[in-house]
Protein backbone atom coordinates (compact mmCIF):
# COMPACT_ATOMS: atom_id res chain seq x y z
CA UNK A 1 0.00 0.00 0.00
CA UNK A 2 2.01 2.92 -1.26
CA UNK A 3 0.86 6.43 -2.05
CA UNK A 4 3.82 7.39 -4.23
CA UNK A 5 6.86 5.88 -2.59
CA UNK A 6 7.74 4.46 0.84
CA UNK A 7 9.48 7.65 1.95
CA UNK A 8 6.31 9.71 1.61
CA UNK A 9 4.34 6.95 3.35
CA UNK A 10 6.73 7.06 6.31
CA UNK A 11 6.54 10.85 6.49
CA UNK A 12 2.73 10.76 6.45
CA UNK A 13 2.64 8.08 9.16
CA UNK A 14 5.07 10.01 11.36
CA UNK A 15 3.04 13.20 10.84
CA UNK A 16 -0.18 11.41 11.86
CA UNK A 17 1.54 10.02 14.97
CA UNK A 18 2.80 13.48 15.93
CA UNK A 19 -0.64 15.00 15.39
CA UNK A 20 -2.20 12.28 17.55
CA UNK A 21 0.24 12.94 20.38
CA UNK A 22 -0.35 16.71 20.15
CA UNK A 23 -4.11 16.14 20.20
CA UNK A 24 -3.83 13.96 23.31
CA UNK A 25 -1.62 16.48 25.11
CA UNK A 26 -3.93 19.42 24.43
CA UNK A 27 -7.09 17.51 25.27
CA UNK A 28 -5.67 16.43 28.64
CA UNK A 29 -4.48 19.98 29.38
CA UNK A 30 -7.89 21.42 28.51
CA UNK A 31 -9.67 18.74 30.55
CA UNK A 32 -7.57 19.64 33.60
CA UNK A 33 -8.47 23.30 33.09
CA UNK A 34 -12.18 22.48 32.85
CA UNK A 35 -12.11 20.33 35.98
CA UNK A 36 -10.18 22.87 38.07
CA UNK A 37 -11.63 26.21 36.90
CA UNK A 38 -14.95 25.10 35.45
CA UNK A 39 -16.76 26.41 32.40
CA UNK A 40 -20.11 27.91 31.43
CA UNK A 41 -20.39 25.76 28.33
CA UNK A 42 -22.03 22.39 28.90
CA UNK A 43 -20.69 20.98 25.63
CA UNK A 44 -17.01 21.53 26.47
CA UNK A 45 -16.68 18.19 28.20
CA UNK A 46 -18.14 16.42 25.17
CA UNK A 47 -15.59 18.16 22.95
CA UNK A 48 -12.73 17.14 25.25
CA UNK A 49 -13.84 13.50 25.28
CA UNK A 50 -14.16 13.51 21.49
CA UNK A 51 -10.71 15.13 21.13
CA UNK A 52 -9.23 12.50 23.44
CA UNK A 53 -10.66 9.61 21.39
CA UNK A 54 -9.72 11.36 18.14
CA UNK A 55 -6.13 11.64 19.39
CA UNK A 56 -6.05 7.92 20.14
CA UNK A 57 -7.52 7.19 16.70
CA UNK A 58 -4.84 9.30 15.00
CA UNK A 59 -2.14 7.65 17.05
CA UNK A 60 -3.43 4.16 16.28
CA UNK A 61 -3.80 4.94 12.58
CA UNK A 62 -0.27 6.31 12.37
CA UNK A 63 1.30 3.41 14.24
CA UNK A 64 -0.58 0.76 12.29
CA UNK A 65 0.24 2.46 8.98
CA UNK A 66 3.88 2.75 10.00
CA UNK A 67 4.11 -0.96 10.87
CA UNK A 68 2.36 -1.96 7.64
CA UNK A 69 5.27 -0.49 5.71
CA UNK A 70 7.65 -3.05 7.21
CA UNK A 71 5.53 -6.22 7.09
Amino acid sequence: MSLINPVIDRVVCIAVIVLGVIELIYSVKYAKTIFTKGTNNAFSLIAVVFAFFFGFALLGTGVSGFFQLFF
